[in-house]
């Protein structure tokens, strides 16, 4: 299956025109994404102003939340001529697909280094995504013996290759989720939702974070971002999304002079550190209740390792402020591409432990 060609504007440019042209950008997805009042989990919740905005249709083929950071990443690696995409996540990673996937439109192939998580059918239903799209994988039971695999492929170690790191949160990824608060300002002018008081999002690699807390300063919106960590406090926490946020911030500045100056402070940052569980991955039993809620009031599916636990976080919290309004950003991918695989995937290009994984049983 093909994307079709997309034409549309990106709402960062919309909002401070003198960036456009300045910063590489592609219409990859198709946007904007829509906003909807959860009326019946709402009620259950005890609010009249429970929101969601939905992510997980923000493209044809697949969604998600990486869609918006991968029309400035991709963009980025071409315009610096770039030819393969080195990146990492875990086994299951929604952002290496994703890459693989639209990369592969551009040109681009696209390698990741690909490290342990507990496996779940949404895992399994990944892998063989990877080998029907073509992802080079590589297997690494630890990190710290990334530099001397990357030794033996040195294709990598050339000016034709771009370094995409976990979840695409560079700078430029991170533009893409101002990007997205440009477009809720949008919605919320338009009468389409309140504005919210509260945005839950999962915390995984930082750059969706750090772009909805830069997006809500530069729109001059009040609204307060609630981040529940979904991985290992090593790999995020308050200093690295304020990091983040503040590089984005001083690229826009350079680039639009006009663009006020803001910065960030660790303590800035609203972590939510209690629901990860055993770990990146690990089910919990709050995250499965609030995902069997969403499916059987919405019918909107969630996942075990982001959305879960973001939407059990918020459900549990809510009470406390159930006149506020409150917008869930759905990161997870709905599209059901899996449904494309041929039953009979050759499945050889993975490494021998992750295609075992992929050709176990749903």
């Amino acid at each position: 299956m093909k994307p079709k060609e997309i034409i549309r504007t990106c709402p960062l440019f919309r909002k401070f025109p003198n960036l456009e042209g300045k910063i590489p950008w592609i219409a990859v997805g198709t946007f904007p994404t829509p906003v909807l009042r959860l009326k019946k989990i709402g009620k259950q919740a005890g609010t009249k102003n429970l929101w969601i905005k939905r992510e997980d249709l923000s493209a044809d083929i697949y969604g998600g939340n990486k869609i918006r950071k991968l029309e400035f990443t991709l963009a980025d690696a071409r315009s610096r001529g770039a030819q393969n995409i080195l990146t990492f996540g875990g086994i299951g990673s929604n952002h290496v697909l994703a890459t693989t996937i639209y990369a592969r439109t551009l040109g681009m192939n696209t390698a990741a280094v690909l490290t342990p998580q507990p496996t779940t059918q949404f895992v399994r239903r990944n892998l063989r995504a990877y080998a029907y799209y073509g992802t080079e994988v590589m297997f690494l039971k630890n990190m710290y013996r990334l530099p001397k695999l990357l030794l033996k492929y040195p294709k990598f170690r050339t000016a034709k290759t771009y370094i995409l790191p976990p979840g695409g949160s560079n700078v430029r990824g991170t533009l893409g989720f101002v990007s997205c608060v440009c477009e809720i300002f949008e919605q919320v002018e338009k009468g389409l939702m309140p504005e919210p008081k509260y945005i839950w999002v999962a915390g995984g690699s930082g750059g969706t974070v750090a772009g909805l807390a830069l997006g809500v300063k530069l729109c001059g919106m009040k609204s307060k971002i609630k981040v529940v960590r979904v991985v290992e406090p090593y790999m995020l926490n308050e200093d690295i999304i304020a990091a983040q946020a503040n590089k984005a911030a001083d690229l826009l500045n350079k680039l639009d002079p006009e663009i006020p100056e803001v910065s960030f402070e660790p303590e800035d940052i609203d972590l939510l550190k209690g629901y990860l569980g055993a770990g990146y991955g690990h089910i919990t039993t709050e995250a499965e209740k609030a995902m069997e809620l969403m499916e059987e009031l919405e019918g909107i599916h969630l996942e075990y390792t982001y959305t879960g636990k973001t939407a059990a976080a918020m459900l549990r919290n809510i009470p406390y402020k159930p006149k506020a309004a409150t917008l869930f950003i759905n990161t997870y991918n709905s599209r059901n591409l899996w449904a494309d695989l041929p039953a009979d995937l050759d499945l050889s290009s993975l490494p021998k432990p992750l295609r075992e994984i992929a050709a176990e049983k749903d």
